[in-house]
């Protein structure tokens, strides 16, 4: 007899309904009545118990969707989303296809419409559609767009095999993909997920990367977030301790995380000063003058930084190092001049705005499972429900300053508006404060992009050259890692007007 009870559900197969069926009908109408299968009455006997095993088997197919081994498809998605996990879904490969213009350089620019379709050739069914419309600039020959795979999975597409266009833009001679296509994946299975699941709950100590991430962007103060796991027993080249996490944190213009001071020193260092550098009243370092100015205010940069309470330093021009403190509480930081050359400095903190490094803390205190240990060079104070206070570390995101310097050739110097400049400088300026967040890489096509976007009078040409450095430029693209987000403030935005 089918049963539901503390043992869980017992269902009746056709067989015993059967059985049972018949059974009953004889307890009725007698052992003499028949049941054969050919006797109308046997034939209802089979139908009804047919029916009622499907329905059975219903019921079971429902309670089984209730457990992650048994669950299947969208049911088995329920499940796992109690956990906060969801299924992977399928992503198409993509690939990064250059156009070549067909018509001379100096004919303008050339547009390569958003949606142009690519194949390998006139047979294949995969088309590769461009996610987004770009040209080629005036004085330029080629341009790269970005472009995706009409079907989701592992598609391999080879360099140089993605070379016939059904339809060409117009004044496009040839198109290619000068390396090869960046592979998709298949949606998850439920085996894939079943087990991903089990996994993942089989690690008690690993946070959810989400949920964290989620808490911190969901901060007013916060700009930008990133969480990196260690799940391992092993330390991570980072230094990162096993079984901990790390958020990087970059706030919003304004706002500031632990003590923010700068080390300002009167003149370039010269031969003869020597300085002794002192935290909070106690001497850590002496640094005489060693082969220029850079290399020794680097020195003494990095003497600072190693120090515990000190998150990090930044050389700040030729005579100035910003100093960022790893916690909220206030420190003094000074310098003494040994030889009395003149090498005098000043030093400032600054308090952050509302004790924003303990309340990132205690977001991360209040998102994070119990136990799971933190990992960073920032110190916050978090309290617990029960009013105790812990120490949470966490880290910055650390700013990658990109020098960018454009190249405009013109028609016309004595027409065109060299207020254009500070147009283009603002346009850039603005773009990456809005677009460059953590480990977003800085693309040359979408720099020549915000400048061709302009549509500035007499340009016939656009070149891009950028550089980490300010020394060296080069034409290309910057990596921008997980840890980092790229920094071009105004003041490392370059314009140079040529005919």
């Amino acid at each position: 007899m089918a049963s539901f009870d503390k043992d869980g559900l017992k269902i009746d197969r056709l067989a015993d309904i059967y059985s049972d069926i018949s059974t009953s009908l004889k307890s009725s109408f007698g052992d003499s009545v028949d049941l054969d299968e050919r006797s109308p009455l046997g034939i209802i006997v089979g139908i009804m118990s047919e029916r009622y095993s499907l329905l059975y088997e219903l019921l079971e197919g429902v309670y089984n969707a209730s457990f992650p081994s048994t669950a299947y498809g969208i049911y088995l998605d329920y499940v796992c989303a109690l956990n906060g996990i969801s299924r992977n879904p399928a992503v198409a490969s993509t690939v990064d296809l250059t156009f070549t213009r067909s018509n001379d350089a100096s004919s303008g620019q050339v547009e390569i419409p958003a949606g142009t379709q690519v194949k390998s050739d006139l047979n294949d069914t995969l088309v590769w559609s461009t996610d987004s419309g770009n040209f080629i600039a005036s004085g330029n020959t080629t341009a790269t767009v970005r472009a995706t795979c009409s079907e989701t999975g592992t598609i391999a597409a080879a360099a140089d095999t993605l070379t016939f266009m059904p339809s060409t833009p117009n004044n496009i001679a040839s198109v290619t993909n000068i390396q090869e296509a960046t592979l998709g994946n298949d949606e998850e299975t439920d085996a894939e997920l079943r087990a991903r699941r089990e996994t993942s709950l089989g690690k008690s100590s690993t946070p959810t990367q989400l949920g964290l991430t989620s808490a911190l962007l969901n901060m007013l103060e916060v700009q930008s977030a990133s969480v990196t796991v260690n799940d391992t027993d092993e330390a991570l080249g980072t230094g990162q301790t096993p079984h901990s996490f790390q958020a990087y944190i970059s706030p919003e213009t304004g706002q500031n995380l632990g003590q923010v001071g700068t080390l300002q020193f009167s003149r370039l260092f010269a031969s003869g000063d020597e300085v002794t550098v002192s935290l909070d009243g106690t001497d850590i370092w002496t640094q005489a003058f060693t082969a220029d100015s850079p290399t020794t205010l680097n020195l003494i940069a990095n003497a600072i930084k190693d120090q515990s309470s000190i998150a990090s330093t930044t050389i700040l021009g030729d005579t100035a190092i910003q100093v960022q403190g790893a916690t909220a509480t206030a420190f003094t930081l000074s310098t003494t001049d040994n030889n009395s050359t003149g090498i005098t400095s000043d030093f400032s903190v600054t308090t952050p705005d509302s004790g924003l490094i303990d309340k990132v803390a205690q977001t991360l205190w209040d998102s994070k499972a119990a136990g799971i240990q933190t990992y960073g060079d920032l110190t916050g104070i978090a309290t617990d429900t029960n009013g105790n206070t812990h120490e949470v570390y966490f880290s910055t995101i650390t700013s990658k300053q990109v020098w960018v310097e454009y190249t405009l050739t013109v028609s016309s110097l004595e027409s065109y508006e060299i207020g254009n400049n500070q147009t283009l400088i603002d346009a850039l300026s603005s773009y990456a404060v809005i677009n460059y967040t953590a480990g977003v890489d800085v693309l040359q096509y979408e720099l020549i992009t915000v400048a061709g976007n302009l549509d500035i009078e007499y340009v016939t040409s656009i070149d891009v050259k950028v550089s980490t450095d300010d020394t060296n430029y080069y034409v290309g693209n910057v990596v921008i890692s997980p840890e980092e987000f790229a920094f071009i403030p105004s003041s490392s935005i370059s314009v140079v007007v040529q005919d």
